[in-house]
């Protein structure tokens, strides 16, 4: 048994050693550490185990052996010391007692039977008359989890079941884009001129390398700032503004002329009842 260290209670050395001076001090401690290596303290080594040469360095050790040893024939014997031994010796016992154990139940697992005992003993129920070994049936469908069960139907699958749902990306502003019915709506809503704002918001979108998630949301919102700036409105008043009257298209053009006088006939309405509306008549479809 190796005893590569030793156990040392401070407390309790410095309790019983506070009187000795500092010479006592290492004569004892190199006596314990020569007692615990060697498991006995000889009286002959003592004083070449201490390294006292001169006379003060013998009486110190003299009386450390006085206090704390007793002799016995040619050993010094230390009481404390002797009971660590002996916790040490049987701490190892036990450890070794431990590991064989482990060591024979590994040993029994790994052991391999002979002759070949460890090949199972084909069964009476399996062979054939032809003395083949029988072909292994198959293996057995898996039950479905979602079919019927003892009758009754099987619980949906649960939602770890299900595939991960794929998560949507930002995406630029499609090449394609245009407002769905509800984006239209929207737009109209607010007076937004749908076309010169799709532009708009594509070359914001373009220069600035803008992504989104949902660009039909982004179009609600880009209606909501042409309000904000002004722009909603303008292009529709524009476009419904009175054209002015072309002479030559009104003879040459007949859907032209068709729309003036369907106008027209508006006109003299709002005439007789005191509007502005203008009246041609058959000069206005000669040219000169």
């Amino acid at each position: 048994m190796s005893r590569h260290w030793m156990k040392m209670y401070w407390a309790d050395y410095l309790a019983d050693t506070m009187h000795l001076s500092q010479g006592q001090h290492g004569a004892y401690l190199l006596l314990i550490a020569h007692y615990w290596n060697k498991g006995e303290l000889l009286v002959k080594h003592c004083y070449s185990i201490a390294r006292a040469t001169t006379e003060q360095e013998r009486s110190n050790v003299d009386e450390v052996l006085e206090q704390f040893f007793a002799r016995d024939g040619d050993r010094w014997v230390s009481r404390r010391v002797e009971q660590e031994l002996s916790e040490a010796a049987e701490s190892y016992r036990r450890r070794a007692e431990a590991g064989a154990k482990g060591g024979s139940a590994r040993a029994s697992r790994n052991v391999q039977p002979e002759n070949g005992e460890a090949l199972p003993k084909q069964s009476c129920s399996n062979a054939v008359a032809d003395g083949k070994q029988p072909e292994p049936d198959p293996e057995p469908e898996p039950e479905s989890t979602t079919g019927v069960v003892d009758g009754g139907p099987a619980s949906p699958p649960s939602s770890e079941e299900k595939p991960a749902k794929e998560r949507k990306r930002k995406t630029k502003m499609p090449d394609d884009f245009a407002p769905n019915e509800t984006g239209i709506r929207y737009a109209n809503e607010r007076g937004v001129h749908i076309a010169e704002e799709i532009q708009r918001m594509r070359n914001w979108a373009e220069s600035n390398g803008v992504l989104r998630l949902e660009w039909q949301a982004t179009w609600r919102t880009w209606c909501d700032k042409a309000v904000e700036f002004g722009r909603a409105g303008k292009p529709a008043a524009r476009d419904q503004r009175p054209e002015k009257f072309d002479p030559t298209r009104y003879v040459n053009d007949p859907a032209y002329a068709a729309e003036l006088d369907r106008r027209n006939g508006n006109s003299q309405q709002q005439s007789e009842g005191g509007g502005h509306g203008c009246v041609i008549d058959a000069q206005s479809r000669r040219v000169a």
